[in-house]
């Protein structure tokens, strides 16, 4: 004799709640760390109404608990208040259909919040024009290079930066490495010129962040042609601090390239 179907229940109002609350949770947690792995890779931290919440090997933790929490809430509901004969068919997909919405989210929010880091110059260029100076070797360093101090080996003349063009961001990197060159690197390449009666070193270099390439010219002129005694490398950062800044940063690849070919002329290939 056959037997007769089970009739599938109806879950209750507390079982529906638990399961929507343990999958926000869920949702939550897995949306926390992605978003700090993201202002990782942007250099900062993540940050919720002024708190700081970075991301540990124990909230990672505490993340894969929750979620497998979740998991298994999700087969007991499936198993309780579905057939029994196929209540693992319910599970899987209300399974895909939640993880569906949740990737979603994540997916969606983390771009949002990149855009926000992106905005605030946040892992870009810009970050590396707001960095802090410090002291290494006989120079004064920063995220971008070197902004001042001795830089030409040999040379005794502390050099301190004027003026600083960037071109970009490109998606890819621009410049023809060579034997003398290699650009992609970080190498960047020190050349004398003249101009404004004053004996100039440029620097050419591509720095890449997460917003892209960029290129990068340096103009540096003699701390004694600007009447200023160097006692200590601290004695630079003042004049560092008030350098010239051009962003050229718009009007497509093409045109940024002329720009800056205009202003480096022959020093370096294009990649073609």
């Amino acid at each position: 004799m056959k037997e007769p179907k089970k009739v599938q229940r109806v879950s209750p109002l507390w079982a529906d709640v638990l399961l929507a609350v343990m999958s926000f949770a869920a949702c939550g947690m897995i949306l926390y760390v992605y978003l700090s792995r993201i202002a990782e890779r942007h250099g900062t931290v993540f940050e919720l109404c002024g708190i700081t919440l970075a991301a540990t090997f124990g909230s990672r933790v505490f993340t894969v608990a929750i979620v497998g929490l979740w998991i298994l809430l999700l087969a007991v509901y499936a198993w309780r208040y579905a057939s029994v004969k196929h209540w693992w068919a319910h599970f899987v997909r209300l399974l895909m259909g939640l993880l569906f919405c949740i990737t979603l989210a994540v997916f969606a929010t983390g771009g949002v919040y990149k855009s926000v880091l992106a905005s605030a110059g946040i892992g870009t260029m810009q970050t590396a024009l707001d960095t802090d100076y410090h002291q290494e070797d006989l120079q004064v360093m920063g995220e971008l290079g070197v902004y001042g101090g001795r830089l030409v080996s040999g040379d005794p003349e502390f050099y301190v930066c004027r003026q600083m063009d960037t071109f970009g961001p490109f998606e890819r990197q621009v410049l023809e490495d060579t034997a003398t060159q290699n650009f992609s690197t970080g190498y960047e390449q020190y050349t004398y010129l003249e101009q404004d009666n004053l004996l100039q070193l440029r620097a050419l270099s591509v720095q890449h962040y997460d917003d892209g390439y960029w290129l990068v010219v340096k103009r540096f002129v003699a701390a004694s042609d600007l009447g200023i005694e160097i006692e200590s490398l601290s004695d630079l950062e003042r004049y560092i601090v008030q350098m010239q800044y051009d962003c050229h940063h718009s009007g497509g690849e093409e045109k940024l390239l002329r720009e800056y070919a205009d202003l480096v002329g022959d020093a370096v290939m294009r990649v073609q």
